[in-house]
């Protein structure tokens, strides 16, 4: 590491450096930090401020108190009637598709599902489906509004064939009037 034949002279030299340099170095970073240049300038009571300001709570995040086990069981229990219903379609009995979803979502995903089951009755194809299997079923409670995932397998009918597809609905429900709702429902993968 160190060249041991050097004369001592140029190791003294090379101390007498080093130590020049570490002193002038430090000496700066201290001048810069306290003329305010670099870091808060030795100010104290910007840090407590900083330091006040993460410990407060936001004004405008209601104190809204986590659910508890017997809620996300309530929670999961209307998940799992909604997609049993959402994904048993026919294409010849949307009235009753739409019967079938209307106590498990809100006025508005209602509203959507109606557009949606025109849509399919005046001429789009879609192929009938029907519940196999559900799998999994996930929920965290955010902020008022709970977001589960739900694994489940879909026999599809095409062509004659019954083909099982598996598929992971990401749904967001909300309480309203007593009741958890579903507010949004998403198709988050579909694997055949």
């Amino acid at each position: 590491m160190f060249n041991t034949d050097l004369p001592s002279g140029r190791r003294r030299l090379f101390v007498l450096i080093l130590f020049v340099f570490i002193v002038a170095g430090f000496s700066v970073k201290y001048l810069l930090i306290h003329l305010g240049w670099v870091g808060d300038g030795g100010n104290t009571e910007v840090g407590a401020k900083a330091e006040n300001s993460k410990n407060m709570v936001p004004v405008n995040e209601p104190d809204i108190p986590a659910l508890s086990q017997e809620e996300i069981q309530r929670v999961q229990i209307t998940a799992r009637a909604f997609v049993r219903a959402y994904v048993t379609r026919t294409s010849a009995d949307y009235d009753g598709w739409l019967r079938s979803l209307k106590p498990y979502v809100t006025d508005q995903l209602f509203s959507l599902l109606e557009e949606e089951a025109n849509y399919f009755e005046s001429g789009g194809q879609t192929p009938t489906s029907r519940f196999k299997q559900l799998g999994r079923i996930n929920c965290q409670d955010d902020l008022g509004k709970v977001g589960c995932l739900a694994e489940m397998v879909v026999e599809q009918d095409e062509n004659g064939k019954k083909i099982p597809i598996e598929r992971v609905y990401q749904l967001t429900l909300i309480k309203e009037k007593g009741e958890w709702l579903i507010e949004e429902v998403e198709v988050r993968g579909s694997f055949d």
